[in-house]
């Protein structure tokens, strides 16, 4: 459930404030927007073959590098901020689709669909704070 409302909490966030990258922010969105579609198509076909535990790790890992980068850019390269915005978008949308698959698949067929409705529920009173 942690996973699932930091994730959400996180890809919100990213998709929210677009807008505040520099640059054009309809071109900005329509990259975002590319992102998340490139995120959903590998997601298909990488989990299918290496598994769930290192993609989501890789994903996550690059989502949280990219945040972290751009603390430590310059103002003046808004080329560069909006960039790492897109890379963490990848990663946290593919992290995203991930989280949801995971959550399906680890908890038994009786149970399943209640577990699923009670973190989608929690990462969305978590992402109220947005």
């Amino acid at each position: 459930m942690l996973n699932t409302i930091t994730t959400t909490l996180i890809y919100y966030g990213m998709s929210f404030h677009t807008d505040r990258l520099a640059g054009d922010p309809y071109l900005n969105f329509f990259l975002s927007s590319i992102a998340e579609g490139l995120a959903i198509v590998a997601c298909q076909f990488t989990l299918d073959k290496y598994g769930r535990k290192w993609p989501y790790t890789f994903n996550m890992t690059l989502t949280s590098v990219s945040m972290i980068c751009v603390v430590f850019v310059p103002v003046r390269l808004g080329w560069a901020v909006t960039l790492l915005a897109l890379f963490a978008k990848f990663g946290i949308s593919f992290t995203a689709n991930t989280v949801l698959i995971v959550t399906a698949e680890m908890y038994p067929t009786r149970i399943r669909n209640s577990i699923v409705s009670i973190c989608y529920a929690a990462s969305i009173v978590g992402a109220l704070s947005i």
